[in-house]
C-alpha cells in the first residue's frame, strides 16, 4: 500500500518502518476514562514519541504504549470535499467541521494503528472505504459511513441510516456498482463450487441487495426495486445458494413493490424449505429431541416470520390501503430475531 500499484497511488503513512516492526506496537492501551476527544495528529504525536513517557509499565519488566484517550477527531476541510466528490450534489449542508468518533475498547492492535495512521494522512483527498465483510468493529466511525455496493464510504456527514443497519445508502451509486459495474463470477452456474465462506460471502450480497431495494422504494421507484430483486434471485438462486434469512428482507421488500407473485414464489420455497426442517426435527424424541431442541426452536421462528410475511401479502393484495412502510415502523414486517448473520 505504500507503493503505488496499476493505477492506483501509494497510500499515505507517515510512521516509518522501525516504529511499526515486528513486537512494537503489536497492542496499544487507550484511556477509556479520559472524557477529552484528541486528533488523530495529536494521538500519533503522543504514540510516536521517543522519550517512554508514553509507554505504560505492567511489571515483570512489561511495558506497552498507550494513548491518552480512545476518541479521535478527523477534521474536515469542507471547502474540499464539496468540490472533490466526497458528498453527494445536494448533501453539502450537511458537511461537518468535524468526525468525533470512539473506539469502544480499552486497547487497539497495531493494524488498527496503521488505520487509524491512514486517516490521519488522507486529507479527504481520496476516498476511504471499509469492506461490509470485515465484522462490526469499524472503529466506532459506523455513523459516517455511505454503503455504496459491498463496501461503506467514510463521508463527512452523519449518515442516516435505518438502524441497525450501518450506512446511509447512495441508491445512484449503489444500483450502478451492482447492477452494471461488478463481476459477479459465475456463482449461479451449476459448475461452480462454492465453500462454506463463499456461501457466507454471498449471504453479505443477498442482505445488500434487499437493502437496496428498500431504499429505492422509499423513493418512490418501485420499478427499479423489482429489477434489483431480480438480479439477486438471477445470480444467487435457491437451488445453488439456499433461500435463507436474508430472504425474508427480499420477500419483503417484493410486497412493498407490488411484485406480489414474486414474493409469494420466494416466499412459497422458504416455507417448504423450514417445514422439511421440522418434519425432520419432529423425528426426534428424548435425549435426541433435546439436542436438536434449539434449532427446532429457529425453524419454528422462521415459520412464524414467514407467516406475518403471508398475512402481510396478502392484505396488500386484496386491499387498496397505502402499502405498510419498510422503514422499521411498527407496521413492518421487522423479524430482528431471525438476524441472518448468526445463522450458519
Amino acid at each position: 500500500m505504500k507503493r503505488a500499484a496499476y493505477d492506483g497511488k501509494a497510500v499515505e503513512f507517515d510512521m516509518r518502518q522501525d516504529q511499526y516492526r515486528a513486537g512494537l506496537r503489536e497492542q496499544v492501551i487507550m484511556d477509556r476514562e479520559n472524557p477529552n476527544y484528541y486528533t488523530l495528529k495529536q494521538h500519533f504525536d503522543w504514540i510516536l514519541r521517543e522519550d517512554g513517557k508514553n509507554q505504560m509499565d505492567l511489571g515483570g519488566g512489561t511495558k506497552l504504549f498507550y494513548l491518552r484517550s480512545n476518541k479521535f477527531i478527523i477534521p474536515i476541510d469542507s471547502a474540499k470535499v464539496a468540490a472533490n466528490g466526497s458528498v453527494p450534489k445536494g448533501k453539502e449542508g450537511r458537511i461537518l467541521k468535524e468526525i468525533r468518533f470512539e473506539i469502544k475498547r480499552s486497547y487497539i492492535m497495531k493494524s488498527d494503528l496503521m488505520i487509524l495512521n491512514l486517516l490521519k494522512n488522507f486529507n479527504w483527498d481520496r476516498p476511504v472505504y471499509f469492506a461490509v465483510t470485515i465484522g462490526q468493529d469499524f472503529l466506532g466511525l459506523e455513523d459516517y459511513f455511505q454503503l455504496e455496493g459491498l463496501a461503506y464510504r467514510l463521508v463527512p456527514y452523519k449518515a442516516n441510516a435505518t438502524k441497525p443497519d450501518i450506512g446511509e445508502i447512495n441508491t445512484e451509486r449503489m444500483y450502478n456498482n451492482m447492477m452494471t459495474q461488478f463481476k459477479w463470477g459465475n456463482m449461479e452456474k451449476p459448475e461452480t463450487y462454492l465453500d462454506e465462506t463463499n456461501r457466507n460471502m454471498i449471504y453479505n450480497m443477498r442482505n445488500n441487495f434487499a437493502r437496496l431495494a428498500n431504499q429505492l422504494i422509499r423513493e418512490g421507484k418501485k420499478d427499479r426495486a423489482v429489477e434489483v430483486l431480480d438480479k439477486a434471485a438471477e445470480l444467487m438462486p435457491d437451488n445453488k445458494i439456499p433461500y435463507n434469512e436474508y430472504n425474508i428482507y427480499m420477500v419483503d421488500a417484493y410486497i412493498e413493490a407490488g411484485a406480489y407473485d414474486k414474493a409469494a414464489a420466494m416466499l412459497a420455497r422458504m416455507r417448504e424449505r423450514v417445514e422439511q426442517d421440522i418434519n425432520y426435527f419432529n423425528q426426534f424424541s428424548g435425549n435426541q429431541a433435546k439436542q436438536i431442541s434449539y434449532d427446532k426452536e429457529r425453524a419454528t421462528g422462521k415459520l412464524d416470520v414467514y407467516d406475518q410475511l403471508e398475512r402481510k401479502l396478502n392484505l396488500m393484495k386484496n386491499t387498496k390501503d397505502k402499502p405498510m412502510p419498510v422503514d422499521g415502523s411498527e407496521a413492518s414486517v421487522q423479524p430482528d430475531t431471525m438476524k441472518a448473520d448468526t445463522v450458519r
